[in-house]
């Protein structure tokens, strides 16, 4: 999805005749922006030493990166939902959850393997190099990337819940490359963003409750925001009721509106302080030394030692994809399991909602939850104090 949103946003700016409007969901343009005590991803590229890891992981598939390492950093940013919550929920309502937890763990577990040159650009141009909305990426004929050339709207979604790409870093773009709205004006934008408050990062593309409020708003409303004048506004969402202006020509429960705004709504949201800023142009430059040095004195050595063979048998043993492998009917020792399972499900019986096990056992789930929480914003904390200490 990220790599969908920053591949529109390079190529309208590249050809911006060819684009209508460019919504752009979920997808970090101003990759280092935050506020200190939240969204501590921003620091793993310095606390990890940069991109040189992201090239020995593509070294190590032969040059293919597999993208279940990326699934398995976003789930870290959850130990609670991973570890304990996803398992507990669906064995907890065994009776209507299974069939929900299959599709969605399917969907999830797709896992997509990019081209070694493909994730380190990403990589280095746009996570730690932060290059797209500073206008630094050259393409291969030397054309560069400019985001003032769009001249279609573009419409940006982001939420407050969304601890991978925060509001800071879907909009922090604009500050970077216009001094007011009179500039934004001058270059014949338009710029439409709206900001969710509790919707997580995934739940913006797949939720059906934003699918039918904020998805089709803007599909119903795409020929409006094509004909805003330039400039820079919220699109802002009410229930459509009794106090509702013409009713009837609003479609769906929902009516959007797009209020006008200025780069100082936008800083209000918080982001980097000078200091914060060099500290992020210093984690650039440690990340810039060890990546020469992994591919001088490493990198051809495991290029050569690496086959085909051994990169696949690395990608299935891979613990996400293994922890359902070492389940499945392809291991000999399930068949007792399966056989057992259907005579359970046959023989089966819920317990009352009042049985007083049920409640101990909800209790003891409340507690597991608390204590995962607790640890991992200990460990943001932590990692938020090493980086900016370092």
């Amino acid at each position: 999805n990220c790599q969908a949103g920053w591949a529109i946003m390079i190529l309208a700016s590249l050809r911006p005749e060819l684009f209508g409007p460019v919504i752009v969901a979920g997808a970090p343009l101003a990759y280092w922006a935050g506020v200190h005590g939240q969204y501590p991803m921003r620091y793993s590229g310095g606390l990890l030493g940069g991109s040189w890891l992201t090239a020995l992981t593509s070294d190590l598939g032969a040059g293919k990166f597999d993208g279940a390492w990326l699934v398995q950093n976003f789930e870290s940013q959850n130990p609670s939902n991973t570890l304990w919550s996803k398992q507990y929920n669906v064995y907890s309502k065994v009776d209507t959850e299974a069939d929900r937890y299959l599709e969605f763990e399917r969907w999830w577990g797709g896992h997509v393997n990019l081209n070694a040159e493909e994730i380190q650009f990403i990589v280095d141009e746009l996570f730690v190099g932060n290059n797209l909305a500073a206008g630094r990426i050259q393409m291969s004929d030397g054309e560069t990337v400019d985001l003032r050339n769009i001249r279609s709207p573009i419409v940006v979604f982001c939420s407050k819940g969304d601890n991978i790409t925060p509001p800071q870093q879907a909009l922090d773009w604009i500050l970077d490359l216009y001094a007011d709205v009179d500039e934004i004006r001058a270059y014949g934008q338009t710029i439409v963003y709206t900001v969710h408050e509790s919707i997580g990062h995934l739940g913006i593309f797949v939720s059906g409750g934003v699918a039918k409020k904020e998805h089709a708003e803007f599909s119903s409303n795409i020929d409006l925001i094509d004909v805003l004048p330039p400039g820079l506004y919220e699109a802002t969402f009410e229930a459509k009721g009794a106090d509702t202006a013409n009713p009837d020509l609003a479609l769906g429960q929902w009516v959007m509106r797009c209020e006008a705004r200025t780069l100082d709504d936008i800083r209000a949201m918080g982001g980097n302080s000078p200091e914060d800023e060099r500290r992020f142009a210093t984690a650039k430059r440690v990340s810039e030394i060890n990546l020469a040095a992994y591919q001088k004195y490493l990198q051809p050595w495991i290029k050569r030692a690496v086959t085909p063979r051994m990169a696949e048998w690395a990608r299935a043993m891979h613990p996400l994809r293994l922890q359902y492998e070492a389940f499945s009917n392809r291991n000999p020792a399930m068949a007792a399991v399966k056989s057992a399972a259907e005579k359970v499900r046959d023989n089966r019986k819920a317990v009352s909602t009042d049985n007083p096990f049920l409640a101990f056992q909800e209790q003891v789930s409340k507690q597991i939850v608390h204590a995962l929480d607790s640890w991992r914003d200990s460990q943001e904390a932590l990692s938020e104090a090493t980086f900016l200490a370092v």
